[in-house]
């Protein structure tokens, strides 16, 4: 699945909802049941997507200066 699709899918769909209610065009209880819906599936979206810990990030600073260093000394 791409995240980057269905995150712009869930935003269109956040966006359709501001439209509709500022065009008062459904009932507020479904109004509310859509925008229920929408930021569930973006709270699994969220859920789903892969975690970067704060070591994975210094390891990764770590490695990329030993390799400036290599680079740096030829």
């Amino acid at each position: 699945m791409d995240l980057n699709l269905v995150n712009v899918t869930e935003s269109n769909d956040l966006k359709l909802l501001l439209l509709q209610i500022g065009l008062q065009k459904d009932d507020p209880v479904d109004l509310y049941e859509k925008y229920e819906s929408t930021v569930h599936r973006l709270d699994k979206i969220y859920a789903d997507a892969p975690k970067t810990t704060n070591k994975a990030v210094e390891m990764a600073i770590d490695n990329l200066k030993m390799l400036l260093i290599v680079v740096l000394s030829f």
